[in-house]
């Protein structure tokens, strides 16, 4: 399900920045966890973008979580 993929990602530590991609095609980039809410049923999604811009977004309308994958550690010699 896709809203607890959210609430993984949302809780992974350390944080990853991910990005959601809504049923309209829209699709926001998480930078941080402080910047995001989930009301306590679930049911609304709120975040705040760089600039500011608060975001009220219906939690069903999350198509798709995407976490990029972890940098793979430096090899050094």
């Amino acid at each position: 399900m896709t809203l607890n993929q959210f609430r993984q990602a949302l809780t992974k530590q350390p944080f990853r920045l991910f990005r959601i991609i809504l049923a309209d095609g829209r699709s926001f980039t998480i930078e941080h966890p402080e910047f995001v809410a989930m009301d306590p049923r679930g049911r609304e999604v709120t975040f705040y973008e760089e600039d500011g811009t608060q975001h009220f977004i219906e939690a069903m309308l999350i198509a798709e979580v995407i976490v990029p994958p972890s940098p793979e550690p430096s090899q050094t010699r």
